[in-house]
């Protein structure tokens, strides 16, 4: 299913800095920067559609500030400024780098976390996320209330949250550990 504009603005807003800070190794002035990201955040909502999810979506962001900050680049006549591809590629898969460990680091703790839920926990978890019903849906195919299985979903959600977030801390903590 292609990503929306809503979540496009939302990913915007959460790599803005790193974004700008991409763009600024290449064109060398925060100003031109911002307004190449601009531009760039325009034409990610309007090719959403054909974005298929925020994995695609950042490797698109990356490459389309890249190409942007290079035309810019050209059409001011700033050719002494411009990097070598060899050393734009080196640094676009740096920036990608960086930015997939903090997901792996929470992929890695939600699994951790995940395989702790048992019984009608685990259950109820899976009807919601892995068949995608609803709690609606879920109490009539398993005979209970619409309360109780958002009562359930509520405090899995509230018990995994927690899970995650000191698995995150300890990581954080003891990073070599």
């Amino acid at each position: 299913m292609p990503i929306t504009p809503s979540q496009i603005v939302s990913v915007l807003m959460h790599e803005h800095a790193r974004l700008v800070a991409y763009i600024n190794i290449i064109v060398r002035d925060e100003h031109v920067a911002e307004d190449v990201l601009q531009a760039v955040a325009m034409a990610a909502i309007e090719k959403a559609g054909t974005i298929n999810d925020s994995t695609h979506l950042h490797h698109w962001l990356r490459r389309a500030a890249r190409l942007e900050a290079l035309r810019v680049l050209r059409d001011s006549h700033k050719h002494a400024l411009l990097f070598d591809a060899a050393v734009l590629d080196q640094l676009e898969n740096e920036f990608e780098r960086q930015a997939a460990e903090p997901v792996l680091a929470h992929k890695t703790a939600l699994l951790e976390c995940l395989a702790l839920v048992e019984g009608y926990s685990r259950q109820v978890l899976d009807l919601r996320y892995r068949d995608g019903l609803t709690s609606r849906q879920i109490a009539s195919r398993l005979n209970k209330r619409s309360d109780a299985i958002y009562r359930v979903l509520t405090r899995v959600r509230t018990t995994l949250r927690d899970c995650v977030e000191g698995r995150l801390s300890r990581v954080q903590e003891h990073p070599d550990a």
